[in-house]
């Protein structure tokens, strides 16, 4: 279906969702759709949502990836969005379970903690899914990826414990019949740091995701090389917590999935590494890809 754009890249339908809820708030409140009987009739406009960012890259990096996308957020829903993250992914963790974010980008193995805190996925990074990567410096020599590693004691930095990227890592080594017992395994806190660890050689190889290694400056990108990927892994997740108006949140998933209809779509997606852009998202389709 053809959908028209305006200059500024929102959508007619776009536009009438959005004076829908424009009237709905000027009498003070949104209701929710809640069921009935629940005590929740409505819900004040909050002064700005909160985008929370999972803390898979340093806050600055962060930042500069996300600061554009809350930005075309904040025109096309014609309220304040804040991009926010956390400390590190325990925090992080904490806060979606306190309800601290009205939307939230996180990965599928958290949407469940998320969920049971009153979040539901909207929204997720379109294409297959998100390949786990190994990344060495392409002037390494770098034998093929075997149960042969063991003896090569290879030096594997990762981001943390908690990484999305390290826990699929883990579970593909597992299939070639390795573990992490078989590498000096140094965590570095980000991706980032973890793939300049390798490109200033304290690492032989790092574990970490396509969007990364992409959002790395050219000059220590041309100098990495993938030498294993996982296969496609369920992709990264956008969620809205249960109080958010369903008018906002249709608002927002229209305003993702056409982003790379347009040229300042596209710029936010290149900031972001995410070329393939968004795609709806519902429950039973995030069940489906986890399997």
């Amino acid at each position: 279906m053809h959908v028209a754009l305006h200059p500024d890249g929102l959508s007619d339908a776009l536009v009438r969702t959005w004076i829908g809820f424009i009237l709905l708030a000027c009498l003070g409140a949104v209701p929710l759709g809640a069921a009935a009987g629940d005590p929740r009739q409505a819900v004040e406009v909050p002064e700005h949502y909160r985008l929370g960012v999972i803390p898979w890259q340093s806050p600055s990096k962060l930042a500069g990836m996300f600061l554009p996308l809350a930005d075309v957020l904040e025109r096309g829903l014609a309220h304040p969005v804040q991009f926010v993250t956390a400390p590190g992914y325990r925090q992080f963790v904490e806060r979606v379970k306190a309800r601290d974010y009205h939307l939230v980008y996180l990965n599928p193995l958290l949407y469940p903690q998320a969920r049971e805190a009153g979040y539901r996925v909207v929204a997720r990074l379109a294409g297959d899914g998100m390949n786990g990567i190994l990344v060495a410096r392409q002037d390494r020599a770098m034998p093929s990826f075997d149960q042969s590693v063991r003896e090569r004691r290879l030096r594997l930095a990762l981001p943390s414990e908690e990484a999305y990227s390290a826990r699929v890592l883990r579970e593909h080594l597992g299939t070639m019949g390795l573990s992490l017992d078989d590498f000096d395994v140094e965590y570095f806190g980000s991706q980032d740091s973890a793939l300049l660890a390798v490109h200033s050689g304290r690492a032989d190889i790092s574990g970490t995701c396509l969007p990364s290694l992409r959002s790395m400056p050219e000059a220590v990108r041309s100098e990495l090389q993938i030498v294993e990927q996982t296969p496609p892994q369920a992709a990264m997740l956008l969620a809205v917590r249960d109080d958010v108006p369903e008018a906002v949140s249709a608002a927002l998933v229209e305003i993702l999935v056409e982003l790379h209809n347009h040229g300042a779509g596209q710029q936010v997606l290149n900031a972001l590494g995410f070329y393939e852009g968004f795609a709806v998202a519902s429950e039973a389709d995030i069940a489906q890809r986890s399997r």
